[in-house]
């Protein structure tokens, strides 16, 4: 169930915001997060199913096997949500539209327990500083408690607003043109070559404007702010996330 969630989701967001590529970097720094950007609970289940990311945590294989036995239980079987289609058919289209976001943060809270309960505290630390490196400064904003951490004043949160507004509407054609490659592959006429390097031209131009936008963030920030943010990242883990399968999902044979 919700490996076929997580595929609609992004299929459908492909064609709005893209799935883009990231080339190996020096940290867990993903660029081609933009479907799931905002949804923190699953972007730790993607770092967790990345080998790098198992080793660095010292992860046994019954705790991968216990956080893959997590990610895919059915909503049907997560407490509170029994019976879930069955309730979401009766709803007018309004209701629906709030019963699904009530069903992920359900899912997410779950899904969060089950976390804490098959990771030990210093995993669970170094998973959080590794979330920090996968959204870049962009977490700031996004991951609760940062900016009160940090000591971001109110001007500093409107000015990092502000630059994320503006990169967006400069990545986001990318990211239309590179979904729409995606799934069409490749265009009339030609080859997987030259459909594979119109792909790479796309992903090199949104993580060049990315990388703009974290430093655009980390410019806005106080030297001592900025320390705090490297600190809080912890050592740096480069992870090589699979930069051209835009319907990947965490925990799949």
């Amino acid at each position: 169930m919700r490996r076929i969630h997580l595929l609609a989701v992004i299929a459908l967001i492909l064609l709005g915001a893209g799935c883009a590529p990231l080339p190996h970097g020096q940290s867990a720094r993903r660029y081609a997060d933009a479907s799931f950007e905002d949804d923190l609970t699953t972007s730790k289940f993607f770092l967790l199913d990345r080998h790098e990311v198992q080793r660095d945590l010292n992860l046994t294989t019954n705790q991968v096997a216990a956080l893959a036995e997590a990610f895919n239980t059915p909503y049907e079987k997560i407490p509170g949500l029994g019976g879930w289609q069955a309730r979401y058919r009766g709803l007018s289209a309004e209701e629906k539209g709030q019963y699904m976001k009530d069903r992920e943060a359900i899912s997410s809270t779950w899904l969060e327990s089950q976390m804490a309960n098959i990771l030990n505290r210093k995993q669970q630390d170094r998973l959080d500083a590794l979330l920090l490196q996968m959204k870049g400064p962009r977490a700031i904003l996004i991951i609760p408690g940062m900016m009160e951490k940090l000591g971001v004043t109110p001007e500093q949160a409107a000015k990092i607003q502000r630059i994320i507004r503006e990169h967006r509407d400069e990545w986001s054609p990318f990211y239309r043109q590179f979904g729409h490659n995606m799934l069409q592959r490749s265009r009339s006429g030609q080859t997987a070559e030259e459909a594979q390097k119109e792909q790479d031209t796309l992903v090199a131009a949104i993580t060049k404007i990315l990388k703009s936008q974290d430093g655009s963030i980390l410019a806005e920030l106080t030297k001592t702010q900025r320390g705090q943010w490297l600190g809080m990242q912890g050592q740096l883990l480069p992870v090589s996330w699979p930069e051209t399968n835009g319907f990947y999902v965490p925990f799949q044979k």
